[in-house]
């Protein structure tokens, strides 16, 4: 429905075309598997971020595992990207924050990774359209 509304508000071959996409890097069906499967699900630490020319996203050590957390060292990687807007977006400041290893900055979980890849991407991706960075 937004893909459709959006193409509709470009006008007619004036304005902005844009690709139907799936915005996540998770799979489709995640949704339908139940809360507590049995054997548990391999999560893996994930870090995701857009830029005007790719979707990042960095694999991390796997939930539960006793490796160290790898999340910092990926967001070291993304902050020192040039194209990395750091301020732009609750997220942005959580990768910075994650990169700096500020107190208080954990590694986060599987919903903190998604919440923030989605936050970051969302905005960007409402950025372009309204003709921003």
């Amino acid at each position: 429905m937004a893909w459709s509304e959006l193409n509709e508000a470009a006008g007619n071959g004036d304005g902005p075309h844009f690709a139907f996409g799936d915005y996540s890097a998770l799979h489709p069906r995640t949704c339908d598997e139940p809360a507590n499967p049995v054997p548990p699900p391999r999560i893996y630490e994930k870090s995701r971020y857009t830029t005007a020319e790719y979707f990042l996203v960095g694999k991390g050590r796997r939930w539960g595992s006793k490796d160290p957390s790898l999340m910092r060292p990926l967001a070291e990687t993304i902050v020192a990207d040039a194209e990395f807007r750091d301020d732009a977006t609750e997220a942005e400041r959580w990768l910075s924050a994650l990169a700096a290893g500020q107190d208080g900055t954990g590694s986060g979980n599987a919903e903190t990774w998604v919440k923030q890849g989605h936050t970051q991407h969302l905005a960007f991706v409402a950025g372009q359209v309204r003709g921003g960075r």
